[in-house]
């Protein structure tokens, strides 16, 4: 009996293949085919034969793959996890944070809700005041009011100081500055969504097991639906049925009360107290400390891109901010040691930096964490976050220098 693999059973056949199979068959039942000229009907409705076949072939073998947790892609892998695993993907969110004004002259400012436009210079992205905002005249005088983007997702990510600036409306003397990163989250991607279908599992089984704790905790919602976004989880047994769970953000910490609905912490630790935690089990949920971590670099590459050095640093900043997002609350431990931020991680996605699914021609890398600290050390309630990052050059060569 022949073996197969998943892979050659959702392995679609091609336009060409599909051609030779017709030629085959025409060939065995005695049809004489070397002499059909190109260009003639009969090839030309065997190429279109071909085409239509492979498209429905591509078809078949991505409906196949939607079967198999570890194969289905996009949208597959949507509706898998949640008609078969009962898990919704977790959608794109707005970067949301303070943002600080301070008048520098004597004009007095008031903004409605929506109306007051800031800018990123660097990546011009906008952001919109979500309430009233009042500036009081006189120089130096402040007021830190919250802010979201205008677009989804990751792209919409401000790092520290880079919002400075009004698009409108005109405000003479009024000047910018976020002192908290404002970060925004791409739509679950696919791995993380196959990592909670498998922890969905760990959540049905009523021994409690550790993944049925990350599961929920990442799944929490506020009263009103939207989802908390909880992405680390960390649980520590203190033995005598005491379980400590650190949980944190991709961005930041979960902030509130235990006990408090109207808190996302209050909201995590209520959804892992029903839905994981056993009889007999004590279970304390805390938000781990969110650590922010300076970056210093410069690259130097081969002059045979197109984009931009713009699009390059952001590339760039997305791989780090990448990396820091995966690196799990107490950081990466080894044997014998404490938890770290290993700086050879960082560098190593800086160097396989991506735009549009191309590797950048990256052969240099110069790079600090916080100028001296490598490995960033992290004590285990303490997870990363990009508190800055710094570029001080991207120099491009021509191939071969």
């Amino acid at each position: 009996m022949a073996t197969f693999t998943i892979d050659d059973l959702t392995t679609p056949a091609t336009k060409d293949e599909f051609k030779v199979a017709i030629y085959n068959v025409l060939a065995a039942s005695g049809v004489t085919t070397t002499n059909w000229r190109p260009g003639a009907v009969v090839r030309t409705i065997i190429a279109a034969v071909a085409i239509v076949a492979a498209s429905l072939s591509s078809l078949i073998a991505t409906i196949a793959r939607g079967g198999y947790l570890d194969k289905a892609e996009d949208l597959w892998l949507t509706l898998l996890a949640e008609f078969v695993y009962g898990v919704t993907r977790n959608p794109a969110t707005f970067a949301t944070g303070e943002v600080t004004l301070t008048n520098n002259g004597g004009g007095l400012y008031s903004y409605a809700a929506g109306t007051l436009i800031l800018k990123n210079s660097g990546t011009g992205v906008t952001y919109v005041n979500v309430n009233a905002v009042n500036l009081a005249a006189g120089p130096g005088t402040t007021t830190t009011d919250l802010y979201t983007c205008t677009i989804q997702g990751a792209d919409g990510t401000s790092f520290a100081g880079e919002l400075n600036s009004i698009e409108s409306p005109a405000s003479p003397g009024v000047g910018v500055n976020n002192v908290l990163a404002l970060v925004g989250v791409d739509e679950e991607q696919d791995q993380d969504l196959r990592v909670r279908c498998k922890e969905r599992l760990g959540a049905i089984s009523p021994n409690g097991p550790p993944d049925a704790y990350s599961y929920v905790a990442k799944g929490a919602k506020r009263l009103d639906g939207s989802y908390i976004n909880v992405t680390r989880v960390r649980l520590e047994n203190s033995g005598g049925g005491q379980l400590l769970a650190y949980v944190g953000k991709v961005d930041s910490e979960v902030t509130g009360t235990v006990g408090d609905l109207n808190t996302d912490l209050g909201c995590v630790d209520d959804a892992m107290q029903k839905l994981a935690t056993p009889q007999c089990i004590t279970l304390t949920t805390v938000s781990a400390s969110a650590v922010g971590i300076n970056y210093f670099y410069d690259v130097s590459l081969y002059d045979t891109v197109s984009a931009t050095n713009a699009e390059i640093i952001a590339a760039i900043e997305a791989s780090v901010t990448a990396v820091l997002a995966a690196t799990p609350i107490g950081g990466d431990i080894q044997p014998g040691f404490s938890g770290r931020v290993y700086l050879d991680k960082i560098k190593a996605a800086v160097m396989t930096t991506k735009i549009n699914g191309v590797p950048l021609p990256i052969f240099r890398h110069t790079t600090s964490v916080d100028a001296t600290s490598n490995p960033f050390p992290l004590n285990i309630n303490e997870f990363p976050v990009l508190a800055s990052i710094v570029n001080s050059g991207v120099y491009r060569l021509p191939y071969g220098t």
